[in-house]
């Protein structure tokens, strides 16, 4: 009897092992972040705009802020994504910065922390508009600073700032910002902030730059 009873439960065990366990999140999950699979638009205004679909909560990050965009065509004049046809944009067609809220990147559960780093960037008037076929926007030049805040500091840990300049051409490339050593790393928040190269602080014109981003690289840390 003994002997019947132990090979049943030797048996169960293994049958348990092999069916497996819920398994956890990873300490530490790497990624690229392209937005090819951004969602087809089904907003009326995008008859106006490429895309106006919140980014949200992506890729174990909330994007606050970004919205999806891209994918409609060749780019005509404006700023090209660095891979593929789709980015995400902040103050893209809203009008104004801050439409959608404020662009920061905060790290979703089950992760606590994130480091950041490197993207692709560039600045355009927010006068991006869609036309069959291609997208139209004019690049402009700017400054970012991406701002980075330690779990439950209320004082920025790092201040990156970074710029995109503009040539004489209908069309420019986006710039890579690279973030070294210990600036956005294991970090709980990170801001950022768009200025317009020669324009004061608060001034229409810097109020409706936009940001496009493209090809983000970055930690979540459990």
């Amino acid at each position: 009897m003994y002997s019947a009873v132990t090979a049943l439960g030797l048996l169960s065990l293994l049958l348990r092992l092999a069916a497996g366990s819920p398994t956890s999140p990873a300490a530490h999950t790497t990624k690229l972040v392209t937005f090819e699979d951004a969602p087809v638009s089904t907003n009326p205004l995008s008859v106006l705009l490429p895309e106006v679909n919140p980014v949200g909560n992506y890729n174990g990050l909330s994007w606050s802020g970004f919205v999806f965009a891209g994918g409609q065509g060749p780019i005509v004049t404006g700023v090209i994504p660095h891979s593929g046809s789709h980015f995400a944009g902040y103050g893209l067609g809203s009008g104004a910065q801050g439409l959608f809220g404020a662009a920061v990147l905060t790290p979703l559960p089950p992760y606590k922390t994130f480091s950041m780093t490197s993207l692709y960037f560039g600045c355009v008037a927010n006068t991006v508009v869609a036309v069959p076929g291609a997208v139209v926007g004019i690049p402009a030049p700017c400054q970012v600073a991406f701002i980075a805040y330690l779990p439950g500091d209320a004082t920025p840990r790092y201040e990156v700032p970074e710029s995109f300049g503009v040539m004489n051409s209908p069309t420019m490339k986006m710039t890579q910002a690279k973030f070294t050593g210990e600036q956005l790393a294991g970090v709980e928040r990170v801001e950022i902030v768009v200025y317009d190269n020669g324009l004061p602080d608060g001034s229409v014109v810097a109020a409706l730059s936009a940001l496009l981003v493209d090809d983000v690289a970055y930690t979540l840390n459990m």
